[in-house]
């Protein structure tokens, strides 16, 4: 359940208009990047990832070809000079965009370089606690988070740099703060620490539920999280309540035949398995199996 890690940010397209916020005349170069960028955007919405792909990097091309603008000045950064047009705020969105779509095709180490530079570009340009910065950093972590379970430490600061840039940028009842509230929580888990993974699902719930309602897929994701924790926790009642509003949501953003459905009916079953409750738990299995077999 991928979809609320908080990787999906810059989604939308950059406006031209916003190049130039006191009138003066973009560079031309940067011009092109943003237009190549949102033909890229327009290709990922369609599900043409490739064609994204290639659009990004000739957007990136753009801003790294070596004919720059003789009247941009080069930027001078721990002793190595910087291209100025590598510096347009497009940048971060365009590199952003580039390792997401590195991580959803598995390729980690190539997404952890890129989200790294991503995070170079966003201090440069927009200082050290802008939220681009944030989300560089939330998207890091849950690389490292995803790469292996030695690297949570790396995953845990990660995510706490970025919730404190958040919580002061943005409040701390912000979808985004959630996001990466919910991403501790996952490391906790991970740890074997469900008393702590819970406070944190707990508050990132509670945020979801008031700001994106409680039919949406984030808020789902944070229950079903939360439901798992409680489970380890032996607390079935209420494992089996945020298992259900799990499943509520995903039966209408999915329907049934869907993975994450199939993941759901068997944490249930498994519960009433650990309640004696024998016949239901195999009709559950048998639901869980049904729809893992028809999303294949």
């Amino acid at each position: 359940m991928d979809f609320d890690e908080g990787m999906h940010a810059f989604a939308d397209v950059q406006l031209l208009s916003e190049l130039s916020p006191h009138g003066s005349l973009p560079n031309p170069r940067t011009v092109l990047a943003v237009l190549l960028f949102n033909a890229g955007q327009a290709r990922r919405r369609v599900g043409a990832f490739d064609d994204a792909s290639s659009l990004y990097a000739a957007s990136q091309h753009t801003l790294d070809d070596e004919e720059e603008d003789k009247s941009l000045s080069p930027v001078s950064v721990a002793s190595a000079v910087v291209s100025p047009l590598k510096l347009q705020p497009i940048i971060v969105p365009i590199l952003h965009n580039i390792g997401q779509l590195q991580y959803r095709r598995g390729r980690i180490q190539e997404a952890i370089d890129t989200y790294s530079e991503t995070l170079r570009c966003a201090r440069i340009i927009h200082g050290e606690d802008h939220t681009t910065v944030a989300a560089a950093l939330n998207s890091l972590g849950v690389l490292h988070y995803h790469s292996s379970s030695d690297e949570s430490d790396e995953a845990m600061a990660l995510f706490q740099d970025a919730l404190r840039i958040r919580v002061n940028s943005l409040g701390l009842n912000h979808p985004d703060v959630a996001t990466t509230l919910n991403n501790i929580g996952r490391i906790h888990v991970q740890r074997d620490e469900f008393d702590e993974a819970l406070q944190y699902y707990e508050d990132a719930l509670r945020i979801r539920g008031a700001r994106l309602g409680t039919d949406s897929l984030d808020y789902a994701a944070t229950a079903f999280n939360a439901g798992q924790s409680l489970h380890q926790k032996g607390e079935y009642d209420r494992a089996l309540y945020l298992y259900h509003e799990f499943l509520r949501v995903a039966l209408v953003k999915f329907t049934k035949n869907h993975r994450d459905v199939a993941v759901v009916l068997s944490g249930i079953a498994q519960i009433h398995q650990e309640k004696k409750e024998y016949d239901k738990a195999l009709e559950l299995y048998e639901e869980s199996l049904q729809a893992g077999k028809a999303a294949l």
